[in-house]
């Protein structure tokens, strides 16, 4: 388990992905990584028009395994260049959690 666990996370970062395992369940049926209920079920504090237009039109779904939006992790650099930044992250969890996935690490 903890091999596959490894895999996953190795993947996911060689894609580029933001991936909160706390976030996410495994689907033996799908064989892969899934949105929880968990990752959904709180409110954004912004409104929702707010949070699409800041974070994108992406939506997390519960049982889905797409990415979520990179506006809810990434940012541009001074080079141009598309790439992570916590404090992005911190802020999608704390104003637009539902939107990006993050309730289950949220502060509600």
């Amino acid at each position: 388990m903890f091999l596959l666990l490894t895999f996953v996370l190795a993947a996911a970062s060689a894609m580029g992905q933001d991936l909160n395992q706390e976030c996410m369940v495994m689907d033996p049926s799908l064989n892969k990584m899934v949105y929880s209920p968990l990752a959904t079920q709180c409110e954004n504090k912004n409104s929702d028009l707010i949070c699409e237009m800041i974070m994108g039109s992406v939506n997390v779904t519960t049982g889905s395994s797409a990415p979520r939006a990179s506006n809810c992790y990434k940012g541009y650099g001074e080079d141009g260049k598309l790439r992570e930044y916590p404090q992005i992250k911190q802020d999608a969890i704390a104003y637009c959690p539902k939107k990006c996935g993050y309730c289950c690490i949220s502060s509600k």
